[in-house]
Parts: structure tokens; C-alpha cells; sequence
């Protein structure tokens, strides 16, 4: 009996010797199949990164921090990725989880080719909310991530439950010739210079030209701040060659607020009319003094016949100008915040608080739903 207690004991000693191996061996392979999901995503940060293959099979990178019921999705915008939110992860995901996307194209997801609009867009973020089983969300749209966002909100509103928004324009559509100098070149015979050769997007746009030699930007600045080393190659990182530049040509070809197409124009009317009539919460920041929406961006001269008040931002989305020119009707659940740190466009990035104040007003917002 005593040798048989022995061999158990054995046994058992051997089991719990092979389940610590394997366990051991699981959680410090360097097999990038094992570890992929658990990899720390940017330098300074813990967040981990999370990898998702969609029902198209494109595979989508995001990050998932905090903890609630109904998570914040936060759609980035032109040229960046989910690494722009890194500042104001800590504070949104204090009482909420906070999903940060990349969309196909940008940041760690995969490269779809081409140059996809909203729409394209809109159907990746319905597969990416499936694919985590996600009955209802709440949006954070900037930029770009505003016409995908909107356009996600419009045409699945049974999924959205509230959305916030900074520095997205939705009191157009605009004429062609209503175009900043930039934007008119970016739509020009040398676009593909711009955007595919001379990476305007990262180098002009987002960087200010601070790493290219060049001076300031002639349309201005975006951000106050500078970006540090470790920054400025996290964003450069998707689009190191001209072929992975391509989706940026989307103010060519999609950009919402202008006529570019009969498509372009049903997605943005779509996306105005949303808006304009939901009951759903809304939260609009604006800047100080803002890129997209200084002066409360409006058409010179565009005035509402009824009202007689300029056809701007701030009209439009606190109900003061009629819906026959756009403005919202159903203003009982919008929220409008007025940023008091100094803020251009990519208020994340700013070292100034922008982004922290930006995040508390959000998450200020978020607890009273």
C-alpha cells in the first residue's frame, strides 16, 4: 500500500509539473500567435493591443481599456489612429470601457486598398461591433471618425445609444468652391504629390512640418504642441510608403461636407438628417479656437431666411436656425461644451491639458446619461 500511495503521489506531483509547464511556456512564448493579443500597443502606455478578424476578413486592431455596460467606441480620424486617444484613455475608462479603434487602413489594422468613404467604413465598424457582440454602443467622433461615425449612428441607430463629437462639421453639404486652400489643393492636378509622395497628411497636417524641414504650415498649425520622437513614429509608422497611402486620398474622393458625388452627398445628407431628428444624447465640444470649426465654420453669407442667423456650427446643433437649413430639432439631450485650455484640431496630443479637459467633459457627460 505504501508503494502504491507513492506512485499517486507521484503521479500527481507530475501532472501538476507538466500543467505548470505548459502554463509557464503559454504566457512567455515569443510565438506571435500566442502573444499577439497581449502585446503592450505604444511605447509609455500600458495598453495592451487586441486584434479581431471581421466577417469581410480583414483583421482590426483596437484597444479595449475600463469597465461598463455600454462601451465607448472613439473613431478616429485623418491620419491618425487609436493611438491619438492614448492621453484620454485614463480618464474615460475610470467609469466606463472604452474601445479605441483603428480603422482598416490606419494604425495596426490591415490595408484594404484603395481609398474607402464612409460607407465602406460604416460596414468594417458594423462587423467590428458583431464581432464583439456588442448590443449597443456609445461613439467619440473626431474628424474623419465623424462622417464614419455619423454615417454608422444614421444607419444603425438601434446600436448607438448616445455620441459625442469635436471638430466634425455637419452644417453643409458645402459647394465645391466653399474650400479652404489646402483642402483645394488636396483636390487638385498634384494631390497625388501631396498626399502620396510628400505625405502631407503626416508631415503638413499632423506634424506641422516640425520633422521635414519645412516651415509652418501657410493654413496654420493644428496642434500647439510639438510631438516627440516616440510620437512622431508611432504616427508615421502605417504609412511609410506611398502604396500604403492611398486611403488618405479620402478629402479627395469622400470628404462629407462637400458634392462630390451623388454618394457622397446621400451619406452626408443621411448623416445631417440623423442627427437633425434623433432624440439620442449629443455631446458637441468646441475647440479654442479651434482648426475645423474656428469662427463656427459656415459658408460666407450662409444665413437662415427664417431665422435670419448665420448658418453655423454652433446654430445648427443648439437648434437656433430652422431644420430647413439643417439645424437640429430634437435639442432636449444635446450637450455643448466649450473647451477653456488652448485647442486647434488635435487637442489629444496638446501637453497643455486639452486633452485631459477634453476627457472629463466627456466622461462628465458619459455619468449622467
Amino acid at each position: 500500500m505504501k508503494k502504491l500511495s507513492n506512485m499517486v503521489k507521484t503521479s500527481v506531483l507530475s501532472i501538476i509539473l507538466v500543467i505548470f509547464t505548459v502554463v509557464f511556456i503559454s504566457c512567455n512564448s515569443d510565438d506571435d500567435s500566442v502573444n499577439k493579443n497581449r502585446q503592450i500597443a505604444f511605447a509609455n502606455y500600458p495598453y495592451l493591443s487586441n486584434f479581431i478578424i471581421l466577417e469581410s476578413g480583414l483583421e482590426m486592431h483596437y484597444l479595449d481599456e475600463g469597465e461598463g455596460e455600454i462601451p465607448l467606441i472613439m473613431v478616429h480620424g485623418l491620419p491618425t489612429s487609436s493611438y491619438l486617444w492614448r492621453k484620454m484613455i485614463p480618464e474615460l475608462s475610470r467609469n466606463n470601457r472604452v474601445i479605441a479603434i483603428d480603422l482598416p487602413n490606419f494604425g495596426k489594422s490591415e490595408k484594404t486598398g484603395g481609398t474607402p468613404c464612409s460607407g465602406e467604413y460604416v460596414e468594417y465598424i458594423n462587423e467590428f461591433v458583431e464581432a464583439l457582440n456588442l448590443p449597443k454602443v456609445r461613439l467619440l467622433n473626431h474628424d474623419m471618425g465623424g462622417f464614419v461615425g455619423g454615417l454608422f449612428a444614421a444607419r444603425y441607430p438601434e446600436k448607438v445609444d448616445a455620441a459625442a463629437m469635436f471638430e466634425v462639421v455637419f452644417s453643409g453639404p458645402f459647394p465645391k468652391d466653399f474650400l479652404p486652400p489646402f483642402l483645394q489643393e488636396l483636390r487638385g492636378p498634384n494631390a497625388d504629390q501631396l498626399v502620396l509622395e510628400d505625405n502631407f497628411f503626416i508631415e503638413t497636417l499632423l506634424l506641422n512640418n516640425d520633422f521635414n524641414g519645412m516651415p509652418d504650415p501657410a493654413f496654420g498649425r493644428t496642434s500647439i504642441v510639438q510631438l516627440n520622437e516616440d510620437e512622431v513614429t508611432e504616427f508615421r509608422s502605417p504609412f511609410l510608403t506611398p502604396e500604403s497611402r492611398q486611403a488618405l486620398h479620402f478629402d479627395r474622393d469622400c470628404l462629407g461636407i462637400l458634392e462630390i458625388n451623388d454618394q457622397n452627398r446621400a451619406d452626408f445628407i443621411e448623416i445631417a438628417q440623423y442627427f437633425q431628428q434623433t432624440d439620442k444624447p449629443r455631446l458637441v465640444l468646441f475647440g479654442n479656437p479651434s482648426f475645423v470649426l474656428s469662427g463656427d465654420f459656415a459658408p460666407p453669407g450662409a444665413v437662415d431666411p427664417i431665422s435670419n442667423l448665420p448658418i453655423t456650427m454652433r446654430n445648427v446643433v443648439t437648434g437656433s436656425v430652422s431644420g430647413q437649413v439643417g439645424g437640429w430639432q430634437n435639442i432636449d439631450n444635446v450637450s455643448v461644451y466649450d473647451m477653456i485650455k488652448p485647442s486647434l484640431h488635435y487637442w489629444q496630443n496638446e501637453t497643455n491639458g486639452a486633452a485631459e479637459e477634453a476627457a472629463v467633459a466627456i466622461s462628465n457627460w458619459l455619468d449622467n446619461l
